[in-house]
């Protein structure tokens, strides 16, 4: 540490001496420091750390610190490293890596997130089964009516049963949104872990999403025939059918989606990008976007629905993996998302196998 104001010691619960470096802190005055899931963070992962060793632009990224008194204090951190020609001057060598980090105390906000997220998750609850009949019932008549069963709609009475179908659809997509923030936000959503052959999934989400559009093409690339990963499923496929569905919904004018998978074997992780040429994400917006009921200007400007839940919900996934989610963007130049998983080992697939196959 080299400059720190008076609220840091505060935030720590303890003082930090000029010089001491992080992990030694930490270590002398037992301070730990958790994710947004209460995972103990190694520190390969903070974004001190990250922004000072690496040269990492981390932003917003939710920490707790457990302070030496035994209290824990929520954070978003902010951590920037400084090109060598803003140096510090007389506070460090020219040659010695240096970063601005931003520790802000979020206890107020969670507090009132929490209040929040229980009324929307009462909200949502109750939503279901209204929902359910409504959309049940509009589906069986214009099911019922192309078999020819019961009288036949006039041409005004089907389009209104098709808008009704549609609107609650689109009601029943916001409401599992809101549920799954409010699972996440509680800690009560369960991942069923099970070994996944990655790129089988993204060619199916691939597949299904380019019906989904005639303006874009919609391709994946990837020289491995398989990736196997210890992922839910079905969660990443969400991941990756809102990643893909964003980039086509974001590129109104349409054009090239391109989806690429690699492995990064001493790392241990695949990963994945999704590429687009669309709208871009402003450079002011860029460090909420991955914020509850956050969306871009420009999007609005577009006139492009959406409930600003997508992404949210994609990092708090893939975090919850152990994997990153992270983006590149430029308005008016498109965006890439970037998302790496654990792997599962040669050796692990193969032990995996053998113990499947011993399964009576």
């Amino acid at each position: 540490m080299l400059l720190a104001n008076r609220a840091a010691t505060g935030v720590w619960g303890a003082q930090w001496p000029v010089d001491q470096p992080m992990l030694e802190f930490l270590a002398t005055n037992g301070i730990a420091l958790f994710d947004a899931q209460g995972r103990l963070l190694p520190p390969e992962q903070y974004a001190t750390l990250r922004a000072v060793r690496y040269g990492e632009a981390v932003l917003q990224q939710q920490e707790t610190i457990r302070r030496p008194d035994g209290s824990s204090l929520p954070i978003l951190v902010n951590a920037l490293a400084l090109p060598a020609q803003q140096g510090t001057g007389q506070l460090a060598p020219s040659a010695e890596a240096v970063a601005l980090i931003v520790h802000q105390d979020v206890t107020v906000l969670k507090e009132a997130e929490y209040v929040k997220d229980e009324f929307v998750g009462i909200a949502a609850h109750e939503l279901r089964t209204p929902l359910a009949v409504l959309k049940g019932f509009a589906d069986m008549l214009l099911v019922q009516t192309a078999r020819k069963r019961g009288p036949q709609l006039s041409g005004w009475q089907k389009e209104a049963l098709e808008e009704i179908e549609l609107a609650t659809t689109r009601l029943v997509v916001l409401t599992e949104e809101l549920l799954d923030v409010t699972r996440l936000q509680a800690g009560r959503l369960q991942l069923q872990h099970t070994p996944t052959d990655v790129v089988s999934l993204a060619r199916r989400v691939v597949a299904f999403q380019q019906q989904t559009t005639t303006q874009h093409h919609v391709e994946i690339g990837t020289p491995h025939p398989q990736l196997m990963a210890h992922i839910d499923p079905g969660r990443i496929e969400q991941v990756l059918t809102n990643l893909i569905g964003n980039a086509i919904k974001y590129s109104p004018q349409g054009g090239q989606v391109i989806v690429t998978l690699w492995e990064e074997a001493t790392a241990g992780i695949v990963g994945i990008s999704v590429r687009d040429r669309g709208l871009g994400i402003p450079h002011h917006q860029q460090a909420q976007i991955f914020g509850r009921f956050m969306r871009a200007d420009n999007a609005r400007a577009w006139g492009i629905s959406g409930t600003g839940l997508g992404l949210y919900i994609c990092r708090e996934l893939v975090e919850r993996h152990g994997g990153q989610l992270w983006f590149e963007s430029e308005e008016g130049g498109g965006t890439t998302f970037f998302l790496t998983l654990p792997i599962i080992t040669n050796r692990e697939s193969s032990e995996t196998s053998s113990l499947t196959g011993s399964l009576p």
